[in-house]
Order: C-alpha cells, then sequence, then structure tokens
C-alpha cells in the first residue's frame, strides 16, 4: 500500500473509498503502508494518522505493518496474511 492508499485509508479520499482500503487491509490484500512523500505543500505526511487508523482496526496491525516496512527495507521476507474473501455487502436494508 503506497501513498495512494495511506491517503485512501485516512479518508482523504471521501468515506466510500476509505470504507474500501480497510476491506483491502482487513482481506490481508495489504502489506506495507507507506508514503512517497513528495508534493508536500499540496498534501500532508499523515503516516500517523493512518497507524492511528491500523490500530483502530485492530491493535495487532501498525506492528505488523511496521515490521513488514522494515523487513522490506532490509531486503527481508515479509509476513503476509492468508487473502480473505470480503464479505459481501449489502446493497439494500431489505436484501
Amino acid at each position: 500500500m503506497g501513498s495512494w492508499h495511506r491517503l485512501r485509508l485516512v479518508g482523504a479520499f471521501g468515506e466510500q473509498v476509505q470504507r474500501t482500503a480497510k476491506e483491502f487491509v482487513k482481506c490481508g490484500l495489504v502489506q506495507v503502508v507507506a508514503s512517497d512523500a513528495h508534493t508536500l505543500k499540496n498534501r500532508g505526511f499523515v503516516m500517523t494518522k493512518a497507524y492511528q487508523v491500523l490500530n483502530e482496526m485492530d491493535s495487532q496491525y501498525p506492528e505488523r505493518f511496521v515490521t513488514n516496512a522494515r523487513n522490506l527495507l532490509n531486503g527481508d521476507k515479509i509476513k503476509a496474511r492468508r487473502i480473505e474473501v470480503p464479505r459481501k455487502q449489502r446493497k439494500h436494508w431489505l436484501s
């Protein structure tokens, strides 16, 4: 998950996009949260907020993502979770 998804994780592009990013995390499709840290005049550095969101989702997520980022930078293997099929969301309350 690069900065594109990081910004989505914290809700910078709306609620629906944030829900989708969180679903990606929950399903095991995301292994690293990172920032490309360019164009800072137009975009704030929100890594702290991203890790707060991860912690709110599951208190084990921040350490998992920090470890994966460290391992990636060191050329070590990262731990990937088993990919889970996303739960089907109802479009209407009657369905």
